[in-house]
């Protein structure tokens, strides 16, 4: 995974200690990701429908 670049190796450990909350914020984060790309394509694709 892309997040996994940013920590050092020390702290995988931790990271599988606290479980859940890394998964959730994985997903958070990934869903951002998702939701920031598609803001964008909604926004072209209505600004096609009303100018063509």
């Amino acid at each position: 995974m892309a997040g996994e670049r940013y920590f050092p190796q020390g702290t995988f450990g931790h990271e599988h200690a606290l479980g859940q909350r890394g998964e959730k914020e994985k997903n958070m984060l990934k869903a951002m990701v998702l939701w920031a790309m598609g803001v964008p394509l909604v926004v072209v694709v209505l600004i096609w429908m009303f100018f063509f």
